[in-house]
């Protein structure tokens, strides 16, 4: 016993892809979803929409 595997050992490993691109895509995909949904979550939060009314609600400033 040498102490390295033995050459009959059959690999666990599995094989890595031959084309990466739609793993690449899958992944970039996810971040873009999660990226929007955090944006739609801050856009429609309660303070920014309590700020939108405040804003509407405040007299407009003019320019003469």
């Amino acid at each position: 016993m040498t102490g390295w595997p033995e050459k009959n050992i059959p690999n666990v490993m599995p094989e890595l892809p031959k084309r990466s691109a739609p793993y690449i895509i899958i992944l970039l995909l996810a971040v873009l979803l999660a990226i929007t949904l955090w944006i739609h979550m801050a856009v429609n939060s309660p303070e920014v929409r309590q700020a939108v009314r405040e804003k509407k609600a405040a007299p407009a400033l003019r320019r003469d």
